[in-house]
């Protein structure tokens, strides 16, 4: 027969895995798409833990566990994706969702890599590479000019700079946008002047400064690309006031010019020359030329216990101021040394003065004196020769 029925069980409540979710909203960006839904009608009796998208093609994931949405990264710019979810519950993973509408991630373009072509006394020409579009097709071009800060959008890979200032050196930047936006800028351009001719030279200098002369140096017009400073034929320097000039070659890098007074005060530029014409001239660089001072007279030593007193003075600074004075001594007819390379002391009172310590008494030596300013050395003044004595006992 049948035994008695068992006490009734607890309420047992069935459950499914979830239905699916409905997408919403696909939002493309840059390397990522981010993908909306709402939760499924049937959760299937049991709380949804988990939701899971999915990109086709690529088979890239995301995961949300508390909101209704999530972004799917490390997917290609420039690639379409259609996008599924699932829900998750204590059950397993229900269907996916219907499919989305393709979305394609994009990201904003590179920067553009530029130089200058060409000037004229009218026009500076610049151009650039097409740059990767990073998902999206550039849409145009913007170039800014500095000075001033006008920007101008351009369809093409070129732009010419219409001005007749040859005075105002100019630069530009150029960025690429499309669908995503602006991308970077790119690195500015040398600064440019609107000239037939070369650009000036830059970087003058006075590098040596002589007896009425100075020697002037220069770098190179730049950039070296630019077609205007690849047929230079030489350089012209001119000093101010006088107008005094020197010439060179292409290849050199300095000159001296001749001719200007010593201790009067000098401006000096230098233009680039080529069969097209002279460049502007560039910034000024100022120095005044300068003689060797006159040869000091040195006066008679005075003797002292182990020292001796030295004076001396000179008719002339040579056009530069004095820097300094070079003292040297001799020995019994041997070699001519400075004080210091002697080892010994030469404590200055004055300009024009100095108390040779650290000599031996009874021991003859000679002295000279040479002035030297910033730009030459005087011959040396006639010697004196003495002989330190020590001081008689009390």
């Amino acid at each position: 027969g049948t035994s008695p029925s068992s006490r009734e069980s607890n309420l047992v409540k069935p459950i499914d895995v979830p239905g699916p979710p409905a997408i919403v909203g696909v939002t493309e960006d840059d390397s990522q798409v981010t993908v909306s839904w709402t939760a499924p009608s049937d959760i299937g009796g049991s709380p949804i833990t988990n939701y899971t998208v999915s990109s086709d093609p690529g088979s890239m994931t995301c995961q949300s566990t508390t909101t209704l949405s999530c972004t799917v990264s490390g997917l290609s710019n420039g690639t379409a994706y259609r996008f599924t979810v699932a829900a998750t519950n204590e059950a397993g993973t229900g269907p996916q969702s219907a499919e989305s509408s393709p979305k394609t991630p994009r990201g904003k373009p590179q920067a553009p890599s530029l130089s200058v072509k060409k000037t004229t006394s009218r026009s500076i020409s610049i151009s650039w590479s097409a740059v990767n579009g990073n998902g999206s097709d550039v849409k145009y071009y913007t170039v800014t000019t500095q000075p001033g800060g006008d920007s101008q959008k351009v369809d093409g890979l070129s732009f010419d700079f219409a001005t007749t200032d040859s005075s105002t050196a100019f630069s530009f930047v150029v960025t690429a946008t499309n669908d995503a936006g602006e991308g970077d800028q790119s690195d500015s351009t040398p600064s440019v002047r609107a000239t037939d001719g070369p650009q000036p030279p830059s970087n003058l200098r006075a590098t040596s400064i002589g007896d009425g002369s100075v020697t002037v140096a220069w770098a190179a017009p730049q950039p070296t690309t630019l077609a205007n400073n690849q047929n230079i034929t030489g350089y012209k320097v001119t000093a101010s006031p006088g107008d005094q000039t020197c010439t060179a070659e292409a290849t050199a890098t300095d000159c001296v010019v001749d001719g200007l007074t010593n201790g009067s005060s000098y401006s000096f530029v230098v233009v680039a020359q080529s069969s097209d014409g002279e460049s502007p001239p560039s910034a000024t660089v100022e120095a005044t030329p300068s003689g060797a001072p006159g040869q000091p007279v040195l006066a008679p030593g005075v003797a002292g216990d182990a020292q001796v007193q030295l004076s001396w003075s000179v008719s002339t600074d040579g056009g530069s101021p004095i820097t300094r004075f070079i003292i040297e001594i001799q020995t019994a007819g041997g070699p001519w040394s400075t004080v210091a390379d002697a080892d010994l002391m030469c404590e200055s009172t004055t300009a024009t003065t100095c108390a040779v310590t650290g000599l031996t008494n009874g021991t003859d030596y000679s002295f000279r004196v040479t002035a030297a300013n910033a730009g030459a050395k005087s011959q040396p003044s006639e010697s004196q020769a003495v002989t330190p004595t020590a001081l008689p006992p009390p």
